[in-house]
Formats: structure tokens, C-alpha cells, sequence
């Protein structure tokens, strides 16, 4: 049994039957008992039971059961409203009673069983059903005193004359005027985008009234101007097609077309153009009128069109903040401070994903930058003391013993990150000459607004781990050695300068001197010395050294060399080395003669009178300087240095 017809849909509708089966409705469908009516969140259905009434309208996100209680036609059954004996005595009891109130006796007044009114009634009347009562037909039999023929009536001629000329008189047809009424339906500017897009339909309440030959049309929209949302709409008929046309000049664009049947009044109308809305408005009313005409005259209603806003979207992604480099240098903050900037905003641009929706591109704006800052162990320290980090004023400050190593802050509207450390920090590990801080220590934020076209907004935060981009390189110490690197063996003594820079990191740095397996602390103003096979070396505190040559010195093997190396390590272990090395050549010889020269050579006279008796024996000395090398042995080792004068014959020397 069908117990309302659908005369218009904005959005979905469906009808579920009592097995759950699911059917979407269109303009003319009809509900059956026992099915239930559902509308979409955004949707709207005007159902028409069949009561000449107005169309009656489900909103949005309802389930309306259809029950035979709807049906306008529905049967009064009288028998179940028939007043009883028991009824009727207590009626007559409480009218002699005067202490009694008939409305306490009496049941409330209801309109029946039924819907209440047929094809031309309604529910503004209550129908008294228990007021019927069968009354059979009257029946009357005679069985005497009948006439044979009727009887003559004085005058009757002229009353058969007088009916005569009543039936010759023409009635006059009463005439009855259209009628219009009003109708509502929604389009959205979400749905342009979706398949299908975003169209609407139904059909007008009207009547042509007694008249024939009528139409509807919306012929009085033509040139009209409506300011609807941000946009001045200009309307136009074209009466052959049977449609309207919403035109906005300012965009150049057909916003939506209605064309409409002028025979059944049922129109479509299809969005093509998405609205400017009012900002913060999230929907536009536009009221069409249309206009109902027939031979017994016109009629006007009015359909009203309400188009929501599309809104814009966004999704955020992972922000690659790989090109942002943040270096700073243990070095600059011996004399002052190290600075380093960088933006984050190109990377936290190409992390948003906007979408503008029908209403078309307006902006995205990423603004508000501002850090964060975690409870992480960090294990950072200056100066073998813990840097402790605190967000102050939205600025990350590392102060360690009181006082400030680390600054990061960043400029809330143009995401700029500077970083400025005005203390070392500590680099435990042997040749890591950088650290970093640990992953989520410090982060970045900012708040991303994507505005359409007409003014909608749609808002996110987005969120980058900043600690890795910040990295602070280790100052390391310096050390350097200059000065002869060539000694004569028991020569002149050889001298050189040295110097050293712990960095930054000057706090607990050391300064050693090792020769060979030796080692020894360079401290104050005092000196360290070593005495070696090749000579004296001595480092002094104010940047000199010198090297005293030794003399013996074996030089078989060649020149034999000294080398020294001077180890500097900073405050946080790192260390520098530089070596020197000193090369001792051989020292000169001996030579004839004493230091004055004395005593290099020696002339002895021999007689050979004085042999007559034995030998002649004459002796002197000779000196020799020893040179690099004490003198060891005495040796004439060649001849050709003697010479002997008034020989007679040859002189032969045996060794």
C-alpha cells in the first residue's frame, strides 16, 4: 500500500524496506507501507501523503517510518468508535451531577482513526466518529385505501410550467484561480568535483485552478539582479527551452541553469560554478520566483535555493629539513660568539598539501613559527660541566655553571633559525671534530591557514625535529716547531721557537715534550731538558728551545738525528702533535798543533859523531788538537811526512 510520494530531493534519499534492502529514491517514487524513509546528513525530501496539504519536509539524517497511520485514505473503522451503553450512563450520570466536571468523564477529542481529511480535506477538523449510528432505510406498506390514478392537484399545471422553465436556466461555472506555493532544495559547491555533481530536483507545488491552457515558467526572473553571497547574480529566461540561467558578470561565469517542465512543474537545477560565499557564511539563500498562469488567471511562488560553501583542505607531510644547516664553531667563541642561520620555511612549504576546493586557489600562509623543546638526555657538557636547556620566552637557551653556551632561536613569521653559541662544548670522543644535539631535543612548529577564494579557511600545525640540523664543530689545539734542523758534533749550539693554541677548549689543556721513550710536562714558566747520545735538548715555557751538540759521537752509520715532538691537548681531550728533528753531523778532526797553533811540526838534529859509541838519541814533541772526538791513539801512519836531511844513502823506516 503506497503511503506518500516524493515530490523533491536536495542531496540522497533511500528507501529501506523490512528486510534492509536499500533503494535510492527519485522525484516520483512512492513509499510503501512497512519501508522507512532515510535522507543523507546534508539532504531533504518533501513527501505529499495524498491530505491537500503542503508538502511535508524530512530534514537531513532522519529515518521516518512509514506506517498505514499515514494514509490519508485509510478506512474509519465506525464499529470501534460506536458509543457503548456503560458510555452513554456514565454521560447521563455526570449531566445530573452537578459536582461532577465532564471533562474528567469525557476521553480528550481526537480526529479518528484516520489521517483525517480525503482529496479535499485536511487536519483541521476532528472527525466525531462516535457519533455514528446505522439507521435503516424507512419502509412503509398500505394495503388499503390506494387511489387507481393520482389524485388532481389544483395548480399543478402551473407548477410543471414553473420546473419547466428552472431546467431552460443555464448555470454559471464557478471559476477557480492557480495557485503557487513555496518550495526549498540545496546545492553544494562540495559536490561539483564528485560524480554526478551537484544538481538538484523536484517539483513545484502549484494548480492551474479551473483554468486550461496553463504553464509554469520563471519568466519574471529575466534581467533581474540578486546579490547572493559575495556575487551579483544576473538571471535570464530563454522561453524555449524552458530554462534559467544565473550569470555572474563580475566572474564571467554561469553559476547555476533551472530548467523547469510548464506542464508538471518539475524542474531540475544544475550548479555548473561554484559560489563566492560571505566569509564565514557557510551557505547562500537565493529566492526564484516562478510564475503559474492558466485561462482562470496567474499565480506566483517562490522556490528557494540555498547552495552551501565548499571548504578548503590540507595534509601535511614529512618536512625534509636536509638542505638547513646550522653549523657553529668552537673556535670563533675563544674571542666572542659563533652565528648561524638558516630558514626552514621553503621545506615546511613543500610539506603542505592544500586543496581549495570549488571555490578556487586563495592562499596558504604558514606563520607563527615557534620551537619546542623535549626531555631528552642529552649528555652535553662545557667545560666537563652539564649544559642545562630551557625554553625561555620561546627561545631555547644551554647554560652550563650559570653561565650561556647555546641560543637557538626562530622568527615566528618568516621561520629564520639562528643559532648562536658563545661557549665550547665538549667533544669527548678523540676525532669527532663535531657533535650535534640528539634527536628530538629541539623541534620547530608553525601553524599552516589554506584560504580559498571566497574567504573559507582550513587550519593544521606542522611539526620538524630541528636538533639535527645544528652542529658545533670542535676547536681543535694547534702546535707548531721551528728552528735549525742541522748540529755539528762538539759545534755551536742550534736554537728554535715553538708555539701552541688549545682553542676553545682551553680549560685543563696540556702542553708535553717527548723525546724518544721519554716524556715530560711543559707547565708554567719552568723548562724541561733531556740529555740524549747526540747532545742537550731544552724546551723553554717562553717559546724557545735550544740544543747544546755532544762531541764522541759515532758516526759510522752515517749522520745520527734527534727528534722531539710537542703534544698539545685541549680541554676535552683532543689532541695536536708536532715533531722536530735535528740532524748531527761530524764534528772536524784532529790537527797539528795546540789551541795557539803550537807544536804542529818537529825538527831533530842527529850527529853521527855521537854514534861512535853507541846511538845519538834526540827527542822533542808534537801537539795535536783532538777536534770533535777525544784522541784515542798515536800512530805515525805515514811516512811522507818525515823528512831527513844529509843522508848519505837510502833511509828505509820499518813500522
Amino acid at each position: 500500500m503506497s503511503i506518500a510520494t516524493v515530490v523533491s530531493i536536495s542531496g540522497q534519499a533511500w528507501a529501506r524496506d523490512a528486510d534492509g534492502n536499500m533503494r535510492e529514491l527519485r522525484v516520483g517514487d512512492t513509499l510503501a507501507e512497512g519501508e522507512s524513509l532515510i535522507t543523507s546528513d546534508n539532504g531533504r525530501v518533501e513527501l505529499d501523503f495524498a491530505d491537500s496539504l503542503e508538502p511535508t519536509v524530512i530534514e537531513g539524517g532522519q529515518v521516518v517510518a512509514m506506517t498505514p497511520e499515514l494514509d490519508a485514505d485509510l478506512p474509519v473503522d465506525i464499529g470501534e468508535f460506536s458509543a457503548l451503553d456503560e458510555d452513554l450512563e456514565a454521560l447521563l450520570a455526570a449531566l445530573d451531577d452537578d459536582e461532577l466536571d465532564l471533562l474528567d468523564v469525557l476521553d480528550a477529542t481526537a480526529a479518528g482513526a484516520g489521517p483525517g481529511g480525503g482529496a479535499d480535506g485536511g487536519h483541521s477538523f476532528v472527525q466525531l466518529a462516535r457519533i455514528a449510528e446505522n439507521v435503516d432505510p424507512l419502509a412503509f406498506e398500505f394495503g388499503m385505501g390506494a387511489f387507481e390514478e393520482p389524485p388532481e392537484i389544483e395548480g399543478a399545471g402551473l407548477l410543471v410550467a414553473e420546473a419547466d422553465e428552472a431546467e431552460g436556466i443555464e448555470e454559471v461555472e464557478e471559476v477557480v484561480a492557480p495557485t503557487a506555493g513555496e518550495a526549498s532544495l540545496l546545492l553544494s559547491d562540495e559536490l561539483l568535483s564528485a560524480e554526478g555533481g551537484s544538481t538538484a530536483s523536484g517539483v513545484l507545488p502549484f494548480s492551474f485552478g479551473s483554468g486550461s491552457g496553463g504553464s509554469v515558467s520563471f519568466a519574471d526572473m529575466d534581467g533581474v539582479e540578486r546579490q547572493v553571497g559575495q556575487e551579483t547574480l544576473i538571471f535570464s529566461w530563454d522561453a524555449g527551452t524552458n530554462t534559467l540561467t544565473a550569470f555572474s558578470p563580475a566572474r564571467e561565469l554561469n553559476i547555476f541553469t533551472l530548467e523547469v517542465n510548464p506542464s508538471t512543474g518539475a524542474f531540475t537545477v544544475t550548479q555548473i560554478n561554484n559560489l563566492l560565499h560571505e566569509e564565514g557564511l557557510d551557505e547562500a539563500l537565493v529566492g526564484l520566483t516562478y510564475t503559474v498562469t492558466s485561462e482562470s488567471g496567474t499565480a506566483t511562488g517562490t522556490l528557494n535555493l540555498t547552495i552551501m560553501d565548499d571548504v578548503p583542505s590540507l595534509e601535511l607531510g614529512d618536512v625534509d629539513l636536509s638542505e638547513v644547516a646550522l653549523i657553529t664553531y668552537d673556535q670563533e667563541t675563544a674571542d666572542g660568539t659563533s652565528i648561524a642561520t638558516g630558514s626552514v620555511a621553503v621545506a615546511f612549504n613543500a610539506a603542505v598539501d592544500a586543496s581549495y576546493g570549488a571555490d578556487g586557489a586563495g592562499s596558504t600562509v604558514i606563520s607563527g613559527y615557534a620551537l619546542t623543546l623535549n626531555d631528552i638526555e642529552h649528555g652535553l657538557e662545557s667545560g666537563g660541566e652539564p649544559i642545562v636547556f630551557e625554553l625561555v620566552d620561546g627561545i631555547v637557551i644551554g647554560t652550563a655553571n650559570g653561565s650561556e653556551v647555546l641560543r637557538i632561536e626562530v622568527d615566528a613569521e618568516n621561520g629564520e633559525v639562528t643559532v648562536t653559541q658563545s661557549g665550547p662544548v665538549d667533544h669527548p670522543e678523540q676525532g669527532a671534530d663535531s657533535i650535534g644535539l640528539p634527536a628530538g631535543l629541539v623541534g620547530v612548529s608553525a601553524t599552516v591557514t589554506v584560504t580559498d577564494a571566497d574567504g573559507d579557511t582550513a587550519t593544521d600545525t606542522i611539526n620538524a625535529d630541528l636538533s639535527g640540523n645544528v652542529t658545533i664543530v670542535d676547536d681543535l689545539p694547534e702546535v707548531g716547531v721551528a728552528g735549525d734542523t742541522l748540529a755539528t758534533e762538539g759545534g755551536d749550539v742550534i736554537d728554535g721557537t715553538w708555539s701552541s693554541d688549545p682553542g676553545a677548549d682551553s680549560a685543563g689543556a696540556t702542553l708535553e715534550v717527548q723525546v724518544g721513550d721519554e716524556t715530560q710536562l711543559l707547565t708554567g714558566s719552568e723548562s724541561v731538558s733531556f740529555i740524549t747520545e747526540l747532545g742537550e735538548l731544552t724546551v723553554n715555557a717562553d717559546g724557545t728551545w735550544s740544543f747544546v751538540p755532544g762531541t764522541d759521537v759515532d758516526h759510522s752509520d752515517g749522520n745520527p738525528s734527534l727528534e722531539f715532538t710537542l703534544i698539545k691537548t685541549d680541554g676535552d681531550g683532543d689532541v695536536a702533535e708536532e715533531s722536530h728533528t735535528i740532524t748531527l753531523e761530524d764534528g772536524t778532526g784532529p790537527t797539528p798543533g795546540d789551541e795557539d797553533g803550537e807544536g804542529g811540526s818537529l825538527t831533530l838534529a842527529l850527529a853521527d859523531a855521537q854514534t861512535v859509541n853507541g846511538s845519538h838519541v834526540v827527542d822533542g814533541q808534537l801537539a795535536f788538537t783532538a777536534g770533535s772526538d777525544a784522541i784515542t791513539t798515536f800512530a805515525f801512519g805515514d811516512t811522507a811526512g818525515l823528512t831527513v836531511t844529509g843522508l848519505d844513502g837510502e833511509l828505509v823506516w820499518t813500522a
